[in-house]
Formats: structure tokens, sequence, C-alpha cells
């Protein structure tokens, strides 16, 4: 083989080696794209993922936050028509009492609120029959024991309550009826009727 040929085949056998060479280092760069680029898939992925699970958690708690909002509500309502149950049934109880003993009520009443011993009461319409002119007689008796004048008299006009009277003296009223007493009741003993109802509560909000 003369010189010519050998400088020719030495020049192609450099160019197949260099070009294995850099087909070589192509393969591995590509390789290396590959492994970087499924990485990153790999990554985004496991943020997606995370992100999924997170944002499907936090709607859980947002669902379960709206329900267990609107289940104390219901709770709370239910405890509250109790306590309204259980006072509107105190009216009920008091206006059904025997006359004496509801007499004998209306007639401390009376006591408290006639501090002059005058005036007149307008009686629910359901009571005429026994806060009448016989109670009136014993209250003002009281009366007159009590402040040294006994001098209520009965109005002519009925009152719209379930029981008891509405005492009046010039332009001041004072409302003596059934419904009143447990209203004051109420203020007075709600707090600790509350308490005992809706106990623990406050601990599960």
């Amino acid at each position: 083989m003369n010189e010519p040929s050998k400088l020719i085949e030495k020049i192609l056998s450099e160019a197949k080696s260099t070009a294995e060479t850099e087909k070589k280092n192509a393969d591995d760069k590509a390789r290396e794209v590959l492994t970087k680029a499924e990485q990153k898939a790999k990554d985004a992925g496991d943020r997606a993922a995370a992100n999924a699970e997170t944002e499907a958690e936090e709607r859980w708690k947002r669902i379960k936050s709206v329900y267990d909002l609107e289940h104390k509500k219901d709770v709370l309502a239910m405890k509250r028509g109790v306590l309204d149950t259980a006072f509107a049934k105190a009216v009920d109880d008091i206006a059904a009492l025997p006359d004496d003993k509801f007499c004998g009520l209306m007639t401390r009443l009376l006591l408290e609120c006639a501090e002059s011993g005058t005036g007149e009461i307008s009686v629910a319409k359901a009571d005429t029959k026994r806060i009448n002119d016989a109670f009136l007689a014993k209250a003002n008796a009281a009366l007159k024991e009590k402040t040294g004048k006994g001098e209520v008299t009965l109005a002519k006009d009925t009152c719209d309550k379930k029981g008891g009277f509405v005492y009046r003296k010039g332009g001041m009223e004072m409302d003596c009826s059934v419904e009143a007493v447990v209203a004051l009741a109420r203020e007075q003993m709600e707090t600790d009727v509350a308490a005992i109802l809706f106990k623990g509560e406050g601990a599960k909000s």
C-alpha cells in the first residue's frame, strides 16, 4: 500500500474512532438528559400528587368543619328548644295552680308592686273568676296592714295574658302576669339551667 493510501486509511480510522467516541458521548449525554427529565417528571408528579392529597385533605377539613358547625347549630337549637319548652310549661303550670295557691302568689305580687296601697289591677280574662272582689278584699286587708292603706280596685278591662294581672297606678304599669313571673325566674335561672344543658359545648368548639 502506497503512502497516500496509508494516510487515507489512518485518517478514516481516526475519523471512525472519533465518531464512535462522539456517539458514545452523545448517548451518555442523552441518557443523562433523559434521566434528569424522568426525575423532574417524577418530582413534578410527586408534587402534584402531594398537592392533590393536601387539597383533598383541606377540602375534607372544610366540609367537615361546615358539617360540624351545622351539627352544633342543630344541637344548640334543640337545647334552646328544650329551654323554651320548659319555661313555656312553667307558665301553663302556674296558670293551672289550685285557686288557693294561685291567689296566694298573686297576693304576694300585689303586695310587692302596690307600695302605696292604691291603684288598680287589670286581670287576665282567664282569671276573672278567682281574682275577683273577694280576692281583692283579702289583698287590700294585707296591703293596709303593710302600707297603712288598702284601696286597690279592679279595672273594668282585662289584660291579654294567660294568667295574673297588670297593676296600674297613674301612668305606671307593672306586669304581674304568670308570663312575667316566669320570665323573671328565667332570667335568674337560665344561666344555671343552660350550664347543665350546654355542658361540654365549649370544649367541643
